[in-house]
């Protein structure tokens, strides 16, 4: 796999995102929202073949630095934690709440994917069962199923679906015009920013395995124009469902998962 640096054009340019964001949620935040009906609520308890509400622990991995500052980690610990998706690593107490709270699937979640009842979780509101159900659509090959299932998932509050959704987009749009173009890369490229602006830091990994030679710079403008759409959609999404819109909040660790993701990036580039 090849990785390159991305270029620094859109740090402005996701700035002004963010403020427009900010405003988007104060907007939603206070236009009064239609009731929902009781038999929209989600469920208390699993729903058979599916994964309810109540999750396995997640595993934390604490990390130390030594006397330089550095990272002391061996290189297989850094090989085992990106063998699964390294999106789903908490390295902190607080990190793991953070993923909790935003609806993100264990390892085992995605695992399982292929024993989730699809038909059981239809209509439901609960953002984690529809995050799953949306995964399990794509997974089958229902990938325009799947990414209108992610879209709902994300603005009830799952972030994961949403950098998921962007991938399944990318993949319809692909099979539909028979391979990558500058167009669906730059929608992809923006859905990611969007994700990005929600908080998550580890969407680098996502842009750096599928759209590795990307040039942000070059494309800087047609990604502000696609970004500033994605979020008033999903704005208006969570609108329609009686939810208060996604807001940023940012992911803990940003810095240690830099570090990390480094000395897995010089691995790949090294052969090991």
């Amino acid at each position: 796999m090849t990785f390159m640096k991305k270029p620094a054009g859109l740090a402005l340019v996701l700035l002004g995102l963010l403020a427009v964001l900010l405003g988007a949620y104060h907007f939603w935040s206070a236009t009064p929202l239609p009731s929902t009906p009781s038999n929209d609520t989600p469920p208390t308890t699993p729903t058979a073949g599916s994964a309810g509400p109540k999750r396995d622990a997640r595993h934390v991995a604490v990390l130390a630095r030594d006397a330089a500052g550095s990272l002391a980690i061996q290189d297989a610990d850094v090989r085992a934690m990106f063998s699964g998706d390294p999106r789903l690593i908490a390295l902190s107490e607080e990190e793991a709440a953070w993923l909790d709270r935003h609806h993100y699937p264990t390892q085992d979640d995605l695992d399982s994917l292929s024993k989730i009842d699809i038909d059981a979780l239809r209509g439901t509101k609960d953002p984690r069962q529809a995050m799953l159900q949306g995964l399990a659509l794509v997974k089958k090959g229902e990938v325009a199923g799947g990414l209108s299932v992610l879209d709902k998932a994300a603005a009830l509050g799952a972030t994961y679906a949403y950098g998921e959704g962007a991938i399944a987009a990318h993949l319809l749009m692909k099979q539909r015009l028979g391979g990558r173009n500058l167009d669906s890369d730059n929608i992809l490229m923006a859905r990611l920013e969007v994700s990005r602006i929600l908080g998550d830091h580890t969407v680098e990994y996502l842009i750096d395995t599928h759209l590795p030679d990307y040039d942000s710079r070059r494309n800087a403008y047609a990604v502000q124009r696609h970004v500033t759409e994605f979020l008033r959609q999903l704005g208006m999404e969570a609108q329609l469902l009686g939810v208060p819109p996604p807001g940023p909040d940012p992911r803990p660790n940003a810095e240690l998962w830099r570090d990390l993701y480094e000395l897995y990036r010089l691995q790949q580039a090294g052969g090991g």
